[in-house]
C-alpha cells in the first residue's frame, strides 16, 4: 500500500463529495444546478462584535455576498452603531451585498425553562426590532434571517413508519400542550397501548389509536375535575367553619361588630372568652376559605363562559352550558350587595350559598380549553411578534426596512416542518396586514406590502435533519414544494439527517441539486448562505472551496467549463479562499502588483498594528 498520493487530485484526496451516492448527482444531466460563485453567500463569525474585520476578511477572498452575524444579543449590542454604517460603505466599495442573520430569539415569549409570558414576548419584539433597524443599516432594503422558533420544543413528534402495504405513512408519537394563564406545558405520549375507551366509544378489546384531538380532550377534562377538586375543597371548609355560626356565643352581627371594632372579645370572660375566640377565628377562617374559592370560581366561570359563548355561536351549537352559566349570573347580580364584604348588606351565608351554587353549576358545564395545543399557541404568538416587527420596520423605515425572512429550525424544534412554516408566514402576514389597514392603507396596498416583507429562509440542513424520524429524500423534497412559494433566502449546509452538524455542501447526505430544482421552478433567485460552522471550527479553512466543487461553479463569470469539480486540483486555489493567488515569492523576487502593501490596502505584508491608528510605517 502507498500513501505518497495523499494530495490534491490522488488517490487519497479529500474528496469533499464523498457523502454522495452517486459523485454526479449534483451538476449533470438534466437540471444540473453548477451555481455560479457570484450566487453564494458566506457568514461571518457571531462570535466576535468586530465585524468590520469579518466582512473584510470575506471580502479578501473574492467572495462577492456576506451573511453578517448577529445571533446574541450580548455580542450583537456591542457592534459600534459606526461599525454598521461602514460595513454598508464596504459593501458599496466592493460591490457587495449584505444580509443579516438575526438574533436567536424566541419570538413566542416562550422562555427556555417552559414557561409564557406576554411580558417576555413584548420585550422580544422590541429586541427583534432594535436588530432590524441596525440590519436597515448594514443592508438597506436587505433580508434579515430570524428562527422560527428558538428552544420550544416540536409540538406533534411524527415519524415515518412502513404500514401492512410497505408504504411510509406519518406516526404521532407525542403531542404537546400549553395552559395559556400559567404558561405550564404537559406532554402525552404514546408510550403505552390503551385499551380502555374514551367517553362515547365502545370497548374492541383492541389498541386505541393516538389522537391528538382525543388526549387534548382527556387532559382538558382531567384539568378541569383538578380545577373543581380544588375549589370544592375550599367551598367545604368554608362553609364547615360558616355553619358553626349561631351555635354558641357569637352570632352574625357580633361578628360584624367585631370586625368593624364597634365589640371586643374582651366582654366575654373565663369559659366563654375560649368559646368566642374559637368561633370568630372559625369563621374568619371560613370566609377566607370561601374568598380562596369565589377567586378560583370566577376564573373557572370565564374559562367556562368563553368555550360555552364559543359553541353555541356556532352553526346549530348546543346553547345548554351558555344558559346555565347565564342562569347563575343572573343570581349573583341580584345579592352583588350582600357578597361584597366592604358593603353594609354584607352577609357571609348568603356568599356562601353563592359560591356553592357557582361550584354546582360549574361542575354541570362540559370543559373548557383547560389546555390548548402548544402548536396553535406558538404559531399564535410568534405570528404576532412577527407581524408587529415587519409592521413597525416598514411603517418607520419604509423602502429601507430589510425583509424579515423567517427560518425553519433544526428539525425536532417547533414549527420545524414547512407546513407549520407556511401557517407562520400567513398568519405573520394577516397580523401586518391588520396593522397596516389601522394605519390607514386598503386591503390591497397592505396585503401586497405584507408579502414583500414577511417571507421564508428555508434551511436544506436543518429540514435534512427529519431522516432520524424515517423521513427519505422523497419526503423532504415534499417539504421544500410546501414552502417553496414563500422563500427568499436559502441557508446551505450538509449532514447525515441525524445531528446539527454544519459541514460544505457534498459532504453528507442533503438531496441539494432536488431542493435547489424545486426553488427553481417556484421562481426563487435570492442569496444561496453557505453555513458551515462545523467545517470553520475543526479545519479553520473557509469552507468555500468544498461547496464551489461540490455544486460543480463555473469558473468564470460565462456560466461555462472549466468547472470547479474538474479543475480544483489543477489549476490550484484560485479564487476559493485558500490564500495567494500565487506564490509569494513569485512577487518578492520578481516584482508586480500589490503584494508589498500592508494587508488592510489588499497587499500581503502583515503588520503589528493598522497603519491608520498612528503607527509608524515599517
Amino acid at each position: 500500500m502507498a500513501y505518497e498520493s495523499f494530495y490534491e487530485g490522488g488517490y487519497s484526496a479529500l474528496d469533499s463529495e464523498y457523502g454522495r451516492k452517486n459523485k454526479d448527482d449534483f451538476f449533470y444531466g438534466s437540471g444540473g444546478i453548477r451555481t455560479p460563485a457570484g450566487r453564494f453567500s458566506i457568514t461571518t463569525d457571531s462570535r466576535t462584535a468586530n465585524q468590520i474585520a469579518e466582512v473584510s476578511n470575506k471580502l479578501n477572498m473574492g467572495i462577492k455576498n456576506i451573511e453578517v452575524s448577529t445571533l446574541t444579543p450580548e455580542v450583537f449590542e456591542s457592534i459600534p452603531k459606526q461599525h454598521l454604517k461602514e460595513i454598508d460603505r464596504i459593501s458599496k466599495l466592493t460591490g457587495a451585498e449584505m444580509t443579516v442573520h438575526g438574533l436567536l430569539v424566541e419570538a413566542s415569549g416562550i422562555s427556555q425553562q417552559g414557561g409564557f409570558s406576554e411580558v417576555q414576548r413584548e420585550s422580544t419584539e422590541k429586541q427583534m426590532l432594535l436588530n432590524v433597524e441596525k440590519a436597515a443599516e448594514i443592508s438597506p432594503g436587505g433580508v434579515i434571517t430570524f428562527h422560527a422558533t428558538v428552544g420550544v420544543p416540536e409540538a406533534e413528534e411524527t415519524v415515518l413508519v412502513k404500514d401492512e402495504q410497505g408504504r411510509l405513512v406519518p406516526k404521532k408519537r407525542s403531542v404537546m400542550f400549553i395552559d395559556p394563564r400559567t404558561g405550564r406545558m404537559r406532554a402525552e405520549k404514546d408510550i403505552t397501548e390503551r385499551y380502555f375507551p374514551t367517553e362515547g366509544k365502545k370497548f374492541t378489546g383492541e389498541p386505541q389509536k393516538f389522537d391528538p384531538e382525543t388526549e387534548i380532550q382527556r387532559v382538558n377534562e382531567e384539568g378541569w375535575r383538578g380545577a373543581l377538586r380544588e375549589l370544592n375543597f375550599s367551598v367545604v371548609r368554608g362553609n364547615e367553619q360558616i355553619s358553626k355560626e349561631g351555635e354558641g356565643i357569637l352570632d352574625n352581627d357580633a361578628i360584624k361588630k367585631i370586625e368593624r371594632g364597634e365589640m371586643s372579645l374582651d366582654k366575654f370572660q373565663g369559659p366563654e372568652r375560649k368559646v368566642a375566640e374559637r368561633e370568630y377565628y372559625g369563621h374568619r377562617q371560613g370566609e377566607q376559605f370561601l374568598r380562596s374559592g369565589y377567586r378560583e370560581m370566577r376564573e373557572l366561570f370565564d374559562l367556562a363562559y368563553k368555550k360555552a359563548k364559543e359553541t353555541a355561536e356556532k352553526k346549530g351549537g348546543d346553547k345548554h352550558d351558555l344558559q346555565e352559566l347565564q342562569g347563575f349570573m343572573k343570581d349573583v347580580e341580584k345579592n352583588f350587595d350582600k357578597i361584597d364584604e366592604n358593603n353594609d348588606k354584607y352577609d357571609p351565608n348568603t356568599f356562601a350559598d353563592i359560591v356553592r351554587k357557582g361550584t354546582d353549576v360549574l361542575g354541570k358545564v362540559h370543559s373548557p380549553d383547560f389546555f390548548v395545543p402548544l402548536n396553535d399557541f406558538v404559531l399564535d404568538k410568534s405570528s404576532t411578534t412577527f407581524g408587529d416587527v415587519a409592521w413597525q420596520a416598514y411603517n418607520k423605515l419604509h423602502d429601507k426596512a430589510p425583509v424579515i425572512s423567517i427560518e425553519n429550525p433544526p428539525a425536532g424544534g417547533g414549527l420545524s416542518k414547512a407546513e407549520d412554516m407556511r401557517k407562520l408566514i400567513e398568519q405573520s402576514r394577516d397580523k401586518f396586514v391588520e396593522n397596516a389597514k389601522k394605519s390607514g392603507y386598503s386591503e390591497s396596498e397592505a396585503r401586497k406590502a405584507s408579502e414583500k416583507m414577511i417571507g421564508a429562509t428555508w434551511d436544506v440542513g436543518h429540514i435534512n435533519m427529519l431522516r432520524k424520524y424515517g423521513y427519505t429524500d422523497k419526503e423532504l423534497i415534499a417539504e421544500t414544494k410546501k414552502i417553496a412559494p414563500f422563500v427568499k433566502h436559502v441557508h446551505l449546509s450538509d449532514n447525515f439527517g441525524l445531528d446539527h452538524t454544519e459541514l460544505p455542501m457534498g459532504m453528507g447526505n442533503v438531496p441539494l441539486k432536488e431542493h435547489l430544482e424545486v426553488l427553481k421552478k417556484a421562481g426563487f433567485e435570492g442569496k444561496q448562505v453557505i453555513e458551515a460552522f462545523n467545517w470553520w471550527q475543526h479545519f479553520k479553512t473557509p469552507p468555500f472551496g468544498e461547496t464551489l466543487e461540490a455544486m460543480g461553479s463555473p469558473l468564470y463569470s460565462m456560466k461555462m467549463s472549466p468547472y470547479w469539480n474538474q479543475i480544483r486540483s489543477v489549476y490550484g486555489n484560485y479564487f476559493s479562499g485558500y490564500g495567494p493567488i500565487l506564490p509569494e515569492q513569485h512577487f518578492s523576487l520578481y516584482g508586480g502588483g500589490f503584494s508589498a502593501l500592508p494587508q488592510e490596502l489588499g497587499g500581503q505584508v502583515p503588520g503589528k498594528q493598522s497603519r491608520f491608528s498612528g503607527t509608524p510605517t515599517e
